[in-house]
């Protein structure tokens, strides 16, 4: 039986063709999101396969890669930059090193290793701001005074370390010579500063 856009009611197969119409269109729903979800399972399987060095398994359920971006990361100390692959996934971020120079895509379909695996990150702890500046403002600055102040306990400190030093020094056993109390006021400075 062919269903037609121009069937009326009065069919006695129309109310049982609709619903068999129905029932397909759901069905093509549902396998259309678990193609999707295969093929998001399946993109994160590919992955791991081209990662040296990898501490863990990549394959989760419910984890899939949103982006890839490839960035140069630059060591200010010694004026040096090198490539590097960003991957963020659905709840981590990791950062690989090329081990091509000309490796422009994350997943293909050759069986070697592409990228050695350097770091990640759960999602959940990284804190986005919208700038530098504003990253900037919400690290308090320190006044003028209160950095004077800071490195006057950062002398201080430093000279009861220098008197510690000293202490361990000592030849002879003093008894009354309360060095604990030393200890303490390290202690209470380091946490002023």
């Amino acid at each position: 039986a062919v269903v037609s856009t121009q069937s009326t009611g009065d069919d006695p197969d129309y109310t049982y063709l609709y619903l068999a119409k129905d029932e397909i269109e759901k069905l093509i729903e549902k396998l259309t999101e678990r193609k999707r979800q295969a093929d998001k399972s399946f993109s994160v399987k590919l992955l791991e396969k081209k990662i040296t060095g990898l501490p863990m398994s990549l394959v989760a359920p419910q984890r899939y890669i949103v982006s890839t971006e490839r960035i140069r990361e630059l060591d200010i100390m010694t004026d040096r930059s090198d490539e590097r692959q960003l991957v963020v996934m659905s709840d981590v971020l990791l950062c690989l090193k090329p081990l091509t120079r000309n490796s422009n895509t994350v997943i293909s379909t050759s069986g070697t290793a592409e990228y050695q695996y350097l770091w990640d990150c759960l999602i959940t702890d990284i804190e986005l701001t919208r700038d530098v500046n504003e990253a900037k403002s919400a690290i308090p600055e320190e006044t003028p005074e209160e950095s004077e102040g800071s490195q006057a306990l950062k002398d201080d400190l430093l000279i009861l370390e220098q008197i510690d030093n000293l202490r361990m020094q000592l030849k002879g056993s003093y008894t009354n010579i309360r060095f604990d109390k030393l200890a303490e006021v390290q202690d209470m400075l380091r946490r002023e500063i």
